[in-house]
């Protein structure tokens, strides 16, 4: 018998590790977000908020802050954290946490 696919895991873990890599972090992330498996992520929408929220809170990540954004509808980075990735994914968890019943 085969071991159950976590979906999520299997698509983060390819994005990190295949993706990610595929694009120099140092150019432009827009062309890395519309990665067909980044929407891919993204397309399975609120369901993996609680799974974002601890990717976030243990590897802050800008596309982890985008998916978030296109899911929720929200912007919880502050302007002045705006470019920081610690900060903006702090702004972010305090977000979640305020909001979601899981964030605890």
């Amino acid at each position: 018998m085969l071991p159950e696919v976590d979906l999520f895991e299997a698509h983060w873990l390819l994005y990190k590790y295949v993706v990610k890599d595929m694009y120099n972090l140092d150019s432009n992330h827009t062309n890395l977000f519309e990665h067909p498996l980044c929407q891919a992520i993204i397309d399975m929408g609120e369901v993996i908020l609680p799974r974002l929220y601890h990717k976030l809170s243990n590897e802050p990540d800008w596309f982890i802050m985008y998916a978030l954004s296109k899911i929720t509808g929200e912007q919880a980075i502050r302007p002045e954290n705006r470019g920081r990735l610690r900060e903006a994914a702090e702004d972010w968890i305090e977000y979640l946490h305020k909001t979601l019943p899981f964030g605890d």
